[in-house]
């Protein structure tokens, strides 16, 4: 399911571009990587997007208003790649602070 959301988040929406669950969901649909989505696929995608953005994969980059939602639905965008020296800069921080 990982695979298939960056796939559709890469090929439709693009670096940049935000979309709800239920809009990933739709890409997943159009693109012919699920038939269609029952009550445990969209629990399965819920989950995978919660891990996704618990990975640094995604982003939660704000809320939208949905008819028939009472609350704002969140909205992921795909997390902007760094290069290799903010990486090794982070790195370097973080076992700076673990190895005192």
């Amino acid at each position: 399911m990982r695979q298939a959301v960056v796939q559709a988040f890469q090929s439709a929406a693009g670096l940049g571009q935000a979309w709800t669950s239920a809009e990933v969901a739709q890409a997943l649909i159009a693109a012919g990587w699920v038939l269609s989505l029952g009550r445990s696929e969209r629990d399965m995608l819920r989950h995978t997007l919660g891990n996704m953005v618990a990975a640094g994969e995604l982003t939660r980059v704000g809320t939208k208003r949905v008819p028939g939602v009472k609350r704002p639905v969140p909205l992921y965008a795909m997390t902007a790649p760094c290069d290799q020296a903010e990486q090794a800069q982070a790195l370097a921080l973080v076992l700076g602070v673990w190895t005192r």
